[in-house]
């Protein structure tokens, strides 16, 4: 036994807030207002996540224990006290230019 599908694009689509009555406008709709297909935002998705997967190194989370370590019961550090941890964020690409601080992070003297 064969399963036939019909598809009718006669309808109310209320994503796109309209009445639809064919493919070919449903399509035009759909690419006018930048959406996709559920189809196709799944594969988007999951190429997404394959991009994103990223674990850090063994030295990443050595550098972070070792400042969550240094911290207070608060999670406070004050670097000045840690000159080791802060080498190795300098040697690491850490930028400790306080000019590029915005205005509201910077103190008042």
């Amino acid at each position: 036994m064969v399963n036939v599908i019909i598809k009718n694009y006669q309808h109310y689509n209320r994503a796109l807030g309209m009445h639809i009555s064919n493919k070919k406008q449903y399509d035009y709709e759909m690419k006018s207002r930048g959406f996709v297909s559920l189809e196709e935002g799944n594969r988007l998705a999951e190429r997404h996540q394959e991009q994103k997967k990223w674990t850090p190194s063994d030295e990443c989370i050595d550098v972070i224990k070792a400042i969550k370590s240094a911290s207070d019961k608060k999670g406070n550090i004050v670097l000045g006290q840690h000159p080791k941890i802060v080498q190795v964020m300098k040697e690491k690409g850490m930028s400790f230019d306080m000019s590029k601080l915005p205005e509201h992070y910077k103190e008042k003297n």
